[in-house]
């Protein structure tokens, strides 16, 4: 995260986080095996909430909730917890990835961050 520039425009520093846990992701032999093995899966599913709220992606995005609320940038209808868990739909989303028929997965979720981004943020 210490290479990420928290200055740029919301969708280019949604992205850009996004790149970088795909990027370390990818190389992690048990986060692998967890996003392609049923049973690691349903396994650990019953722990969904805790691991979720333990991952780098959960922290680092209520950060960025909390950093846009500082900075008066969240659209006053959508509450900073609701923005949270529209962030956490997206997560469950991410780990039913291999179930989703399409040929541009990080493309996909560009457009569904880009899209959460302009209901949260304020226009």
């Amino acid at each position: 995260m210490s290479t990420i520039n928290f200055d740029e425009t919301p969708i280019e520093l949604i992205y850009m986080i996004i790149s970088k846990i795909f990027e370390e992701t990818h190389e992690n032999r048990l986060l692998n095996e967890w996003s392609c093995s049923k049973y690691l899966r349903e396994k650990l599913q019953s722990q969904y909430d805790l691991i979720i709220k333990d991952s780098v992606a959960y922290k680092t995005f209520k950060e960025l909730i909390d950093y846009w609320d500082e900075k008066r940038l969240l659209n006053e209808k959508v509450g900073k917890e609701e923005a949270i868990e529209m962030f956490n739909a997206i997560s469950i989303l991410d780990l039913h990835q291999n179930e989703i028929q399409t040929s541009n997965y990080q493309k996909l979720l560009k457009n569904m961050f880009t899209a959460l981004l302009s209901l949260i943020l304020k226009q």
